[in-house]
């Protein structure tokens, strides 16, 4: 078993339940600058607002993302 076929997999499907988690426009804003390296600090003064309103977005993202993944968990494992 090819173990980057695995993380190539895996990466699909967090991709695909993160489009399904419906972001709003700043939470993806967040979200790529999070996945280009950038600090919450930094976030904060390229989005201009407050590191404070960064962490509570990443933390909305994160409940968003798992409710959506565990969704998905139930259903893969009814079939």
């Amino acid at each position: 078993n090819d173990p980057n076929s695995d993380f190539n997999h895996v990466l699909w499907d967090l991709q695909n339940t993160i489009d399904k988690a419906a972001l709003t426009e700043f939470e993806k804003q967040v979200l790529e600058s999070i996945r280009d390296g950038l600090t919450q600090e930094e976030i904060a003064y390229n989005l201009n607002t407050y590191q404070k309103k960064i962490s509570r977005t990443i933390d909305l993202i994160a409940k968003k993302v798992a409710k959506v993944g565990n969704k998905y968990d139930e259903k893969e494992q009814v079939h």
